[in-house]
């Protein structure tokens, strides 16, 4: 089970999978599955399975909220 988060300016893909990472939230960035002369979308993919159970589900997507209501935080590129 997955999904997509369109990101809005002046996130991308890769400083938003930095900053939930350091939350303990594991996000893989939308550059990761484009290929060369594609539009790349600011995004990330989202991947829930198997969580140990509901308030964990619950825990992931509220540091994801509550990373996207912060201003994003330009730093060192995600490899």
């Amino acid at each position: 089970l997955h999904a997509w988060l369109i990101l809005s300016p002046p996130w991308t893909g890769e400083t938003f999978a930095r900053q939930v990472l350091r939350m303990g939230v594991q996000v893989i960035p939308s550059a990761n599955f484009s290929t060369k002369g594609q539009q790349l979308i600011e995004g990330v993919r989202i991947c829930i399975g198997p969580p140990k159970n509901e308030a964990e589900t619950a825990r992931g997507a509220g540091i994801l909220a509550s990373i996207l209501a912060k201003p994003a935080i330009h730093d060192m590129p995600f490899m």
